[in-house]
């Protein structure tokens, strides 16, 4: 184990007899298409970003300048600060 944190955090919820069943919380599903504000601005100056490829790498797109970079799914979900357009909008 590399002592890094997993992206899905579990939690326990005790039935009536107190034994306690794990439930895991489901991470954030984005599709290609969303528009979301990263943490970093770009050296552009923008935050906003559209995904263009979902998977075990994220590929997205500035939409100030239009550079696109490549993304490992870990580094891309904990640089995401909120979806700006999408299924699922988040405040």
């Amino acid at each position: 184990m590399t002592g890094k944190a997993s992206s899905s955090a579990s939690f326990r919820i005790l039935d009536g007899k107190g034994e306690g069943v794990i439930k895991m919380a489901e991470p954030h599903k984005f599709s290609i298409g969303d528009v979301v504000e990263l943490k970093k601005p770009h050296p552009c100056g923008s935050k906003r970003w559209e995904v263009v490829r979902v998977g075990a790498d994220f590929r997205i797109k500035c939409l100030g300048c239009q550079h696109q970079v490549m993304l490992p799914r870990p580094k891309f979900e904990k640089s995401v600060r909120k979806v700006i357009e999408g299924d699922e909008i988040t405040p």
